[in-house]
């Protein structure tokens, strides 16, 4: 089972690293201009006309046309046609980054460890979240997981939990701070002889960048710390006893994910 599931992961972080890979070299270039609203929005797009006083009439993709009055305009950025010739990718920049709205995240988790003889393994997991942005200074979502926390003794946890981040720097919207708090569903494994198993308390904050790779989709990574309270009973053994182990991981985990808008 275990064997199995390492074979899973390493099949979805292949092809993570491919859908980026070719997002990151899909169309050609399009001459855009970046329109900042006062709301915090942010546009990429071909302006088709600009009246002072009056109203801005914009393209974006898709070809939706959009109009805004003079006082919701915070700034127009344009970007000229020789910014682009050069180059036969989109190039994305910070102005990409969304600051507000519905999102979805997925990652993958790596986290090592250090045995009780001394050897070291790694840990991994999957996760999902969905939420919204309200504002630079606060995302709320929902999300779920799967953590296998110790490989050689199959111990794993799905954690369900609410999520808080933030875009502190306004100067540099690609940095975030994040924070996952919950209740983690301890699983039994019979490959490893766990009959049985209770959660506990999980939380995972974390400090990450986050760089546009397509439009609404960004490529992040993150690092912080874990908690997870687990119980888990081991046997019978051979000599007819049962092992229980109560543990708290504490991991430092490095996340590697996907954030589509």
């Amino acid at each position: 089972m275990i064997r199995t599931i390492l074979k899973g992961a390493v099949l979805l972080l292949l092809q993570l690293v491919f859908l980026t890979t070719m997002l990151a070299q899909e169309a050609p270039a399009t001459y855009t201009d970046v329109v900042y609203l006062k709301n915090g929005s942010v546009f990429r797009a071909k302006i088709l006309s600009y009246e002072r006083g009056g109203e801005l009439q914009i393209e974006i993709e898709g070809g939706h046309q959009l109009a805004f009055r003079e006082d919701e305009i915070e700034k127009i950025v344009q970007v000229g046609a020789e910014t682009h010739s050069k180059s036969h990718s989109p190039r994305y920049s910070s102005a990409d980054l969304n600051l507000k709205g519905w999102y979805q995240h997925c990652d993958l988790a790596f986290s090592a460890a250090e045995g009780d003889f001394g050897d070291s393994y790694l840990g991994f997991g999957l996760s999902f979240v969905a939420g919204r942005q309200l504002s630079r200074w606060l995302g709320l979502g929902v999300g779920v997981g799967w953590d296998l926390y110790d490989p050689g003794d199959g111990e794993m946890a799905v954690p369900v939990f609410a999520e808080a981040r933030m875009f502190p720097l306004k100067k540099w919207p690609g940095f975030y701070a994040s924070v996952q708090g919950g209740y983690g569903f301890a699983l039994k494994n019979a490959d490893s002889n766990i009959f049985d198993a209770e959660g506990g308390f999980y939380a995972h904050p974390a400090l990450g960048w986050r760089f546009p790779i397509g439009d609404d989709l960004q490529l992040t990574f993150d690092l912080g710390p874990r908690w997870q309270d687990a119980t888990y009973y081991f046997g019978p053994n051979f000599g007819g006893d049962t092992i229980i182990e109560r543990v708290t991981f504490q991991r430092t985990t490095l996340r590697i994910g996907l954030q589509l808008w």
